[in-house]
């Protein structure tokens, strides 16, 4: 046998290698007819065979462009890569060593700050409060001290204090220090509790700065050895612990995952080799995508969050795409092919479905792009960057590894002979067949329960807890820990108030310090225990502060303590800064917003009133996160129908997948609010979590699907009634699906042990996703659904150029 032509029975049949229509040898091969000795025609035939090895020949040598382009890109991709496998190896090789020092330490390159949208009202208030008031718009921290042997207000504890106080005033980039012996913050530090906090007002503006002001702090805390706890919170300490805790997320999953892939892939395969190709393979494709985000994030500012999801998805799909690869591989060495034309089939057939996945991946990761906010676009940027290279790495470095292992794919020998009889078992092709006799029944089941599971999606939270998201085994976690204790937990919650007087208008000796005072004193009664900081402080009475703020040489004359700094120079902007009593929730933050907002309003009828701060921020995010999701959902549930459509050739085909989806998508979420809130009694979902969880659910379950629909496409293009062909497609295809989506919903569950609750809600939401739509949907809705709609479902002709087999 050559790769020209082959010999079987006596009939001439057409080369895998040039089954394009268009192509001549193609043709030819078509015209071919029973050739030998006995045939009338043999003369005809055997001049015919001659031209048919001269242009298979010529062919080989130098493919025409025009015939090129006609045997289709993947079959010239197969060709090459397995025609130089040892280049392409080399190749992908080199380029791994070359990105991989990007990805060292590659955590301090990335931000942890939850960007508000660049119109967002919080980012102007923050933006006039430092043009206008500089010294209010420095960063600030949080010191939380814990002593179980001496109480605020003893000698030992004052003493300890002020040991703290003098290292803390040696950090560059301390300004002030506040603690509970200052005039008005005696709540600070009750005298008789275990707790006290201190309030450090940085010299610098740049959250960059103050996370390195941060580090020095801590660094300073450990050479001193006390009998204090004292812990770091606060903005720049909470965006540190996100990124240092995203990448400590990296190895931990990388130590669990690995170790229970391979124990999986080896019962796949039933051969060590072949199960150390998918690990390998999707390791190098996240290292080559970690590699470009590194180099993207120095002209672009990503999120550290991008990290954890390129590590996740990459694994994931990497390895999940290399085990349809290399099944398909070993299904075709079975067949008697070499292991140049196995790995050329792989390519065509497995590869194509690769592709699409590929395809439609990125095309719900998209949706990501949508939102203007930088957190979400770097998870969608990150997740189109790994994927991109998922395939890349899946159609090219894989069959070029496979055409050099050849038949030593099922070393050793012993384990594989040993797993045969369940490799080959008969288990899904007598379940697909039960679920073709009686499609209805198995379709309702499947969908009720689908429906049963997504109940609880109707009582979904949606909220952004902040610090709350990290595990309390992290430092600036812990110091909002040890502020309940003060009943101060809500001190991050603080919500900035920007009164602007106008252009011309100023606060000194006009009616706007009797505003200023009322306002206060109305704050302070409406959040209880809170705390409430500005221009006029309640303790001072309004006799006093109307003499004090008459004139600006007064008021600089007798400065009020940490008043001043709420008061821009010109006397125009005033600062209100509410912190109230408990740390906000899904309850409670748009009440409380709203209720600042109104009596600011109030006060300053005549004047224009601004929030900002993080409620503000995070609800400026919410917004911007939401208003255009909807259009991005319709985009992709659109853009999959269409393509879906163009592929098959069958609206009914496309639109049960896309339900399908829908089903799982909705189920998985509620699985997700039954046991975050119902269960484990968390308030809240991050607002993210249902937007990635969409966006990559939906690509990744094409995997699987167009592996299911593409089979059965070619049971039934063999000429196989469509019902033998829905049994075939999923008896060939169940298991190795179930292998995949176990795969990778170990992977996926791996980042539940993260101490970032947003990432532990992402890695439940898509392991529950995979798992549910391998199963439930794949292989039992699916058919169910296809064996329904036989009538709907084209049957003439074939589906598009793309899956011809």
């Amino acid at each position: 046998m050559t790769d020209g032509q082959s010999f079987s029975c006596g009939v001439l049949v057409r080369s895998r290698m040039f089954e394009d229509k268009g192509d001549p040898v193609y043709r030819l091969a078509l015209s071919s007819q029973p050739y030998g000795p006995a045939s009338r025609n043999w003369p005809l035939e055997r001049g015919r065979m001659e031209m048919l090895r001269m242009l298979r020949n010529l062919l080989k040598k130098d493919v025409p462009a025009a015939t090129a382009a006609r045997m289709g890109m993947l079959r010239m991709l197969a060709d090459w890569v397995t025609r130089y496998p040892l280049l392409v190896v080399a190749g992908w090789l080199i380029l791994t060593i070359a990105l991989l020092p990007f990805t060292w330490n590659m955590g301090q390159r990335l931000t942890g700050e939850l960007t508000p949208p660049a119109h967002s009202q919080a980012l102007e208030v923050q933006r006039l409060i430092s043009r206008n008031m500089p010294d209010a718009g420095k960063q600030q921290l949080v010191l939380t001290l814990h002593s179980e042997e001496h109480a605020v207000g003893t000698p030992e504890f004052e003493a300890g204090l002020d040991t703290l106080l003098e290292k803390i005033r040696g950090v560059p980039g301390v300004d002030r220090i506040i603690t509970h012996r200052d005039l008005g913050f005696e709540r600070l530090g009750p005298s008789g509790q275990e707790y006290s906090a201190i309030l450090l007002s940085m010299d610098i503006s740049s959250l960059e700065k103050a996370q390195q002001a941060v580090e020095s702090i801590r660094e300073t805390l450990k050479e001193w050895n006390s009998a204090f706890e004292v812990n770091v919170t606060g903005l720049p300490a909470v965006a540190i612990d996100l990124s240092e805790v995203s990448e400590s997320d990296v190895g931990r999953a990388e130590q669990t995952a690995l170790p229970v892939t391979s124990i999986l892939l080896v019962a796949a395969f039933g051969a060590l080799l072949s199960a150390l190709i998918p690990p390998l393979v999707g390791w190098i494709a996240v290292i080559l995508a970690l590699g470009a985000i590194a180099l993207l994030s120095r002209a672009y500012p990503v999120h550290s969050l991008a990290q954890t999801v390129t590590v996740m998805l990459g694994l994931a799909a990497g390895i999940d795409y290399c085990l349809l690869m290399v099944t398909r591989f070993r299904e075709e060495m079975d067949k008697g092919q070499s292991p140049r034309e196995a790995a050329m089939r792989s390519v065509t057939t497995a590869g194509r479905a690769i592709v699409l996945s590929g395809i439609m991946v990125a095309v719900s990761l998209v949706a990501l792009l949508f939102p203007p906010l930088n957190l979400v676009r770097s998870i969608g940027m990150a997740g189109i960057v790994v994927i991109l290279f998922s395939v890349l790495v899946a159609v090219t470095l894989v069959p070029a590894l496979l055409t050099l292992l050849g038949a030593r794919i099922n070393w050793p020998k012993a384990i594989y002979r040993w797993f045969a009889p369940s490799i080959k078992g008969k288990g899904w092709e007598r379940l697909a067949g039960c679920i073709a006799a009686r499609p209805g029944r198995w379709a309702a089941v499947a969908t009720l329960f689908l429906l049963a599971l997504g109940l609880p999606l109707g009582r979904i939270e949606i909220y952004n807890e902040g610090v709350q998201n990290l595990s309390p085994s992290v430092e600036s976690r812990k110091g909002v820990e040890a502020l309940k204790h003060l009943d101060l937990d809500g001190m991050l919650d603080r919500v900035d108030v920007l009164v602007d007087l106008g252009e011309g208008n100023t606060f000194y000796g006009t009616p706007a310090v009797e505003q200023a005072a009322r306002l206060t004193k109305e704050l302070e009664s409406a959040i209880g225990k809170g705390i409430v900081l500005g221009p006029a402080p309640s303790k001072i009475p309004e006799d006093a502060l109307r003499k004090l703020y008459a004139s600006p040489p007064v008021e600089n004359a007798f400065p009020i303590p940490e008043a001043a700094r709420y008061i821009s120079e010109s006397g125009r902007f005033l600062l209100f800064r509410v912190m109230p009593e408990d740390a906000l929730g899904a309850q409670t933050r748009d009440s409380f917003v709203r209720q600042v907002r109104d009596l600011a309003r109030q006060s300053f009828a005549k004047a224009s009133v601004f929030l900002g701060g993080d409620p503000v921020a995070f609800q400026d995010f919410d917004r911007a996160l939401y208003r255009n999701f909807p259009v991005a959902v319709a985009l992709v549930l659109l853009l999959t129908f269409l393509f879906l459509f163009a592929v098959f050739r069958s609206p009914y085909v496309a639109m049960v997948a896309v339900a399908g989806n829908l089903f799982v998508l909705a189920a998985s979420m509620g699985a997700l609010v039954a046991v975050f809130q119902w269960e484990l009694g968390h308030a809240a979902v991050h607002p993210m979590v249902p937007v990635i969880v969409f966006a990559i659910t939906f690509g990744l379950s094409m995997d699987y699907q167009v592996f299911l629909l593409s089979r059965v496409w070619e049971f039934h293009l063999e000429g196989k009634p469509l019902r033998d062909a829905i049994v075939n497609g999923v008896s060939c295809t169940a298991r190795i699906i179930t292998f995949a989506a176990l795969i990778m919903g170990v992977v996926f569950a791996t980042f539940m042990i993260s101490d970032v609750m947003t990432v532990k809600m992402l890695g439940f939401g898509l392991a529950a996703a995979v798992l549910l739509d391998a199963t439930i949907a794949r292989l039992i809705l699916m058919p169910a659904l296809l064996a329904l709609g036989q009538r709907f479902i084209r049957r003439k002709g074939e589906p598009s150029a793309f899956l011809h087999h």
